[in-house]
This record gives structure tokens, C-alpha cells and sequence, in this order.
């Protein structure tokens, strides 16, 4: 389940020292009163300048996830009044988001990933931030960061299936209470460890060589 965090916390401080921010968090409220499409947050506050005035604030959108906290890089509007608002919609019906500003990172055109931090001390975690990791290398790794529209190779595409194959299935061990010494979810009687967690972190690795 994806949340936004209700107070500020030692884990949250964590994650702030790792996406390089010093600014406060701030809840931020959504109005969504002009139908802005989702996922185009930069292009919407841009459109929003233009018809009301204001501004565009980059930073980052911080989520609560069961055992990990992601900050996504993300744009809202902040009017000629000074009130910041988020004006593009989300998958889940939020009222509000978590907001840190990110002055030293404005927006170039080009894609970044969100910033994971596992909160436990479950290494199943961190096999789930690295496969998101290398997912997002393989659609906008190199040149296609700069890219709003890519095609995947074959080979690509098979590794994209493999992956969100991974993640779903981890994603489910997790659900269960699963750790890395869990027996696999594909019942072949070993530990998830000496099956297909075996070496995946070298796998992902070379993947982004």
C-alpha cells in the first residue's frame, strides 16, 4: 500500500540526506480542478505558469510504502500568492503529498529515478529497490534519459518482463512476511536465496554496465 507519511521521522530524515535535499517538508494539497494529465508534472506546472502566472517548484514527492520510503522527482505549481499546489493526478485519490524543494536540481529535460530507502531490516527489500532500479535503467538509462519516447530492443523487452515478472513476485513474498531465507515463490523447495534470488544482484548489475 502506498501512503503519504503522517509525520516526520529519523527514516525520513534518512531518505532527505540521500536525495541531497536541506529544505523542510511540506504537505502540499492537490487541486485537480483543471484535468492536467498524469505523469506529466513539469509540462503541466509550465502550462499552469502560462495561464495563471507563478511558478514552478522542482523537488521531490516523498511515498510510504509497507517497508521502504521513495522520493519521486516531481514539479508543483506555486501561485502569484505564494501557495504551493500539486496539480497533477495520481493513481490513488491523495487530498495532499509529502514536498521537499530541491533548488540545487531543477529540471533539464531529463528523467531521474526515485530515491528508495528500506525501512527494515529485510534484505527481500532491497532485491525489490534493485530490480525498480534497473527497470528504470532500462527505459531511460544513457542517451534515452533525454527521451520522452523510446523503443526497447527484443532483448530489452525480454529483460523488462523478467523484471516486472521479479518484482510482482517479490512484491507478493514480501506481502507474506517473506525474507531472503523464505522458501522461493516458485515451490521448488529451496530458499528464495538459493533460487532466484541467486545471484540477481550480479545480474542487475551487468545489466547496467
Amino acid at each position: 500500500m502506498i501512503t503519504v507519511p503522517a509525520i516526520e521521522s529519523n527514516q525520513l530524515a534518512e531518505l532527505c540526506k540521500l536525495i541531497g535535499c536541506d529544505d523542510t517538508l511540506v504537505f502540499v494539497n492537490l487541486d485537480l480542478s483543471e484535468n492536467y494529465p498524469k505523469n506529466e508534472c513539469f509540462d503541466n506546472v509550465s502550462a499552469k505558469v502560462i495561464a495563471h502566472g507563478g511558478e514552478r517548484v522542482v523537488g521531490w514527492s516523498i511515498w510510504q510504502h509497507d517497508y521502504m520510503l521513495e522520493a519521486e522527482y516531481h514539479a508543483v505549481w506555486r501561485s502569484p500568492e505564494g501557495q504551493l499546489v500539486d496539480i497533477t493526478p495520481k493513481n490513488l485519490p491523495f487530498e495532499h503529498i509529502m514536498f521537499i524543494e530541491a533548488p540545487t536540481r531543477p529540471y533539464q529535460g531529463v528523467q531521474l529515478d526515485n530515491i528508495r530507502l528500506n525501512t527494515t531490516v529485510n534484505q527481500l527489500v532491497d532485491d525489490f529497490i534493485s530490480l525498480a532500479e534497473t527497470k528504470f535503467f532500462i527505459f531511460s538509462g544513457g542517451e534515452k534519459a533525454s527521451q520522452k519516447f523510446i523503443r526497447l530492443t527484443k532483448n530489452e523487452q525480454d529483460i523488462l518482463n523478467y523484471i516486472n515478472g521479479m518484482m510482482i513476485a517479490v512484491d507478493a513474498l514480501l506481502a507474506k512476511g517473506g525474507v531472503r531465507n523464505s522458501p522461493c515463490f516458485c515451490s521448488s523447495n529451496l530458499k528464495y536465496k538459493h533460487c532466484h534470488g541467486k545471484g540477481l544482484t550480479s545480474y542487475l548489475n551487468s545489466i547496467k554496465l
